[in-house]
């Protein structure tokens, strides 16, 4: 997924690029916000080199493998949305 971004990603673009825009909750004005900038995509392209390589090297762990695959999952789910949001928190409260 992670080369998928760097595929569509323009680097002569200093603005943001790919981004995803939703409100979730309309009560309370909680927006969904991502998109990956030229700061950015270098982090996420690390974060994807070392957990490629996190994975390879913890090949043979053989006790609750399942659940220490979905750890190193969420690790990553967790970095590349800390790197591609747009706002402080991924859900932000906005008057819009």
């Amino acid at each position: 997924m992670t080369f998928v971004f760097y595929y569509h990603f323009q680097l002569y673009d200093t603005l943001t690029q790919l981004k995803e825009d939703s409100k979730c909750i309309n009560i309370f004005y909680f927006n969904w916000r991502l998109g990956i900038d030229g700061l950015s995509i270098g982090p996420i392209l690390l974060i994807r080199f070392i957990t490629t390589l996190a994975t390879l090297v913890a090949w043979p762990v053989t006790q609750n493998s399942q659940f220490f695959y979905f750890l190193i999952l969420a690790m990553y789910n967790g970095q590349i949305g800390i790197f591609s949001s747009r706002d402080l928190l991924p859900f932000s409260s906005c008057g819009n």
